[in-house]
């Protein structure tokens, strides 16, 4: 493979990389505003006024679902910051033309850590919401 081909290759799979995290990230914030709604509806068209079983259930899971939206973006944010980042030790490197030097990119690890924690919450807060919704189909 020449070097050119395997430009294009590369910078298609990032071009990918970057579509996938995109939809990722607004995956989660939909489904997690939409369980929002859904439970609201839920608990008004199956519970109502009755009682209400497993209540802190369907607190914890708005909390996380809550956690889960937040995370998400503050992903976005560090997201760009890791961008700036790299362009600002490309740019620095560049005008050296010492492209060997290693650096820290703390914000790309943030942005990794605050996906992780979006779908951890988020997966924790449907097994909650789940259970909860259960606990009360009467």
């Amino acid at each position: 493979m020449d070097r050119e081909t395997y430009l294009e290759h590369r910078k298609s799979l990032v071009q990918l990389g970057v579509a996938q995290i995109a939809s990722y990230d607004k995956t989660l914030l939909l489904l997690s505003t939409g369980a929002l709604g859904a439970s609201a509806l839920f608990v008004d068209t199956f519970v109502g006024d009755g009682a209400m079983n497993s209540q802190s259930l369907l607190a914890a899971s708005w909390a996380l679902f809550t956690a889960t939206m937040l995370a998400n973006l503050l992903s976005y944010l560090s997201s760009w910051y890791d961008m700036d980042i790299e362009r600002r030790e490309l740019d620095s490197k560049y005008d050296a033309q010492d492209f060997t030097r290693e650096h820290k990119n703390p914000a790309r690890v943030a942005t990794q850590w605050l996906n992780i924690a979006a779908f951890l919450t988020f997966s924790v807060a449907m097994i909650l919401l789940l259970t909860f919704c259960f606990s009360n189909i009467h």
